[in-house]
């Protein structure tokens, strides 16, 4: 049997190429619709990568400057880019080789997909075949979300941008200036960040055994209990030391005497009581807690979250267990990692906090409270961050502290807040963190 040539238009290719070498000024018009690897031809994609380096960096685009590039041999020769160049008839019709350049590699990533989903349904076992369904919807949906076709943009004049921002301005204006978004359940932090808001990262990072996966813990608890469903990634612990937590917090029984089984009568029937309260007055809590995921799992579930339950705040706990895409440097895992989440947020439309570590060289310096620069691996996980919360407590470093389980939130950096610190205490017995004023009632 032949086997099948994949959708291509070696024709168009080279009438879009010797258009952009002819008359530069359409080679933007060629950039809105195609990347390096749309070409089919290797010559082809070296040809295009050169001309667009070329053009960026403000240099003629010409074959007397293409051939004395270094990748002439690679490129066909001077004779080929000459050919290029006789080949288009005009280049007022760029716009339309490109497309069609554009949908031939739109029909070969489908192929190429349909091929990959084909063989993960051979391979995938029957426990796995979910596993294997949230795979195949994510190569699909990579397909969408990487063609520059598909990538839309709104203007002052023609687009409802304007209209949309003055009813989020109406509606702020109308509840006198109280804060928006979804609330941490701590008021002073709120203050400070105006709420958690739709689209916007924002990382809780501090040192090993700080408590910021109790802090984190207590921040869905808090919202849940305020009608808010929220999905939950646990990525370092379990679904039962999670629940664990969340007992403790609720009954004010020690969360290691609960994990322990070293409680009262009383007390277990006070742990079922609450239980019972999250089952039926809460709102949900959607988690899924496993040793190691990858991105497109979390973007696969985390959809179904709010798809299935409305999850109005997600939370990833944390970042550094996550699988990368690929292999590489760690800061450029996170930070392919980090982008991802930022993607995410904007993809369902709700806020995101995502956990991260510090680095080790925090307990080195005599300050050793943290800093931006602190955030391990990469500073790409500040830059793509909203809102950025850094955890500090003296008695961690010194158990002679006077300031005892006080505990500073730190918040160097925020969009559309306020930077500065608030303090919470830390009853690290309960897992809880609670506001200094509700402290000798909590």
């Amino acid at each position: 049997m032949t086997e099948k040539i994949p959708p291509q238009s070696i024709e168009n290719e080279m009438a879009v190429l010797g258009a952009m070498i002819q008359n530069n000024t359409v080679i933007p018009l060629a950039m809105e619709i195609l990347k390096t690897e749309y070409f089919y031809m290797t010559k082809h994609r070296i040809i295009y990568q050169e001309i667009v380096s070329l053009y960026n960096q403000g240099k003629p685009v010409d074959i007397v400057v293409l051939a004395n590039s270094s990748d002439l041999p690679s490129m066909g020769g001077q004779l080929y880019l000459t050919i290029l160049v006789d080949s288009f008839i005009t280049s007022a019709n760029i716009m339309y080789y490109a497309k069609i350049v554009y949908n031939k590699a739109l029909q070969r990533q489908l192929i190429n997909a349909s091929i990959k989903i084909s063989e993960m349904a051979y391979a995938t076992d029957e426990d796995d075949a979910e596993q294997t369904v949230i795979a195949a919807n994510q190569l699909i949906a990579d397909i969408t979300n990487n063609a520059s076709g598909s990538v839309g943009y709104s203007t002052t004049t023609d687009d409802k941008s304007l209209t949309t921002y003055i009813e989020q301005v109406e509606k702020k204006y109308l509840s006198g200036g109280q804060i928006s978004g979804i609330l941490t359940g701590y008021y002073d932090i709120d203050y400070m960040l105006s709420g958690l808001q739709p689209q916007e990262v924002t990382v809780v990072a501090a040192c090993t055994s700080m408590g910021k996966s109790c802090f984190i813990t207590n921040i869905a608890n808090n919202v849940i209990r305020k009608g808010s469903p929220v999905g939950m990634f646990v990525l370092e612990s379990s679904q039962y030391r999670l629940h664990n937590r969340m007992m403790a917090m609720a009954t004010k029984i020690n969360s290691i005497d609960i994990g322990n089984g070293r409680i009262s009568g009383e007390q277990y029937n006070d742990i079922v009581k609450s239980a019972g309260e999250y089952h039926d007055k809460y709102a949900p809590l959607c988690t899924l807690a496993v040793g190691g995921v990858t991105l497109e799992t979390i973007t696969a579930v985390a959809m179904k979250m709010r798809r299935v339950h409305g999850i109005e705040l997600l939370i990833i706990d944390h970042i550094g267990r996550i699988i990368p895409p690929k292999k590489q440097s760690r800061e450029q895992e996170i930070a392919a990692i980090s982008n991802h989440i930022d993607n995410l947020s904007k993809k369902i439309d709700i806020p995101i906090i995502a956990v991260s570590q510090l680095s080790r060289k925090v307990s080195e310096r005599v300050n050793k409270r943290p800093v931006l620069s602190d955030l391990r691996d990469s500073g790409t996980v500040e830059q793509d961050a909203a809102n950025v919360i850094l955890l500090y407590r003296d008695n961690y470093y010194n158990s002679k502290s006077e300031a005892g389980n006080i505990t500073e939130i730190i918040i160097p950096k925020t969009r559309d807040g306020r930077v500065g610190m608030v303090e919470l205490l830390f009853q690290p017995e309960y897992s809880r963190f609670v506001n200094l004023s509700e402290a000798r009632y909590a």
